[in-house]
Order: structure tokens, then sequence, then C-alpha cells
């Protein structure tokens, strides 16, 4: 999933949204999947979840979905507080997710769809 998150973050850096569109769907699935198979007392796939919110509410975004936008960052915000020992583990990854989420999502910074909940 590495090189698959690489070149959506490429392909969303070109604005290249027709072609980002079906990895981040394929790239979500895969998070998905592979969270279903983690073992509870390993975890370490939390980031992976993390990153697969982030690129399909990016996505939401740039297609003027702010709704759909409000709703995964609400999930990777409850996937961080459900997963706390993962998130100290991955520490490194999550504040680079983060980081992400906060320098290239708007709807941070709409008050109507911010306080929704």
């Amino acid at each position: 999933l590495g090189a698959l998150g690489l070149l959506v973050e490429v392909l969303f850096k070109q604005g290249q949204l027709e072609e980002v569109e079906p990895l981040v769907l394929r790239y979500r699935e895969a998070a998905r999947r592979e969270s279903r198979t983690r073992d509870p007392e390993t975890g370490g796939l939390v980031h992976v979840e993390l990153d697969s919110l982030y690129y399909s509410a990016r996505l939401h975004e740039a297609h003027g979905r702010p709704l759909e936008a409000a709703e995964d960052v609400r999930a990777l915000l409850a996937l961080l507080r459900e997963n706390p020992r993962d998130v100290r583990d991955m520490l490194s990854s999550v504040e680079s997710t983060l980081s992400l989420v906060f320098s290239n999502l708007k709807i941070l910074s709409d008050p109507a769809l911010r306080d929704k909940e």
C-alpha cells in the first residue's frame, strides 16, 4: 500500500482527480481488508486506515462533497480515539497523516461542517 499511497499523493499534487479517484477507492478497500486481518495484540495498521480516510476526505472535498469529507474526518478521529496503543506505537506515521489532514483539507476551517456531530 505504500507505493499506492505515494502515487495517490503525487496525483493529488498534480490535480489529476480523474486518475486519482479509482486509486483512492482501491487504497480504501485494501486498508479495510488489511485492518480486518490485523492482530489486535500487535496492531500496527491504524496508520494505513488513517491514510485511506484522509485520501477519501481529500477526494470528497475536491469533488465538492464537504459533508462526505467531514464524515471521513470524523471517522479518522474516531479511529484515533479507539486505538490509543496503535497511535502511540506508530506515532511518526500518525503525525505525518495528521499533518497532511490539517494542511490540505479546507473542511476543517468550515465551522458549520466542523461542529456537526
